[in-house]
């Protein structure tokens, strides 16, 4: 989860950047605005109800939520192994190719751990985020 500064934070460079537009409010900006609201809302929702029993709406919050991070996070993986392969096989500059592939396949591999399990609320900790992902399938009864 975001902490509520950098939630304010974030909410206000999103502002700013739709409102003072060059060409002015327009959908665009507006669309953005409200996904990444929705987006912040969605998290601040889950951390408020851990107390309680999840309701049907909550649930299918959850199960879209899991389903739209494992698809940004597994298109992610694929762009970046994609380019790590284009790195190795069609660079011609042979110092940079092999750190920037090592780079670039660490972080398709760090797509994969967030796509599946998430991120805890320890940041450093790799068990809080299996810990974390067990506890809520349970709760929303996840198949997977």
């Amino acid at each position: 989860m975001i902490s509520g500064k950098a939630t304010l934070i974030i909410l206000a460079v999103i502002a700013g950047w739709a409102y003072f537009d060059s060409s002015g409010i327009n959908t665009r900006s507006l669309f953005i605005l409200s996904f990444m609201s929705v987006l912040l809302g969605v998290s601040y929702y889950f951390g408020s109800r851990k107390a309680q029993e999840p309701t049907k709406i909550e649930k299918i919050a959850a199960i879209f939520w899991l389903v739209f991070r494992r698809f940004v996070c597994f298109v992610g993986a694929i762009l970046f192994f994609g380019a790590s392969m284009k790195l190795m096989f069609f660079s011609e500059v042979l110092f940079y190719k092999f750190w920037l592939s090592l780079v670039s396949i660490c972080l398709a591999a760090f797509c994969i751990w967030v796509g599946v399990y998430g991120q805890g609320w320890q940041r450093g900790a790799w068990k809080d985020d299996v810990e974390l992902h067990a506890r809520n399938k349970a709760r929303y009864k996840w198949p997977w």
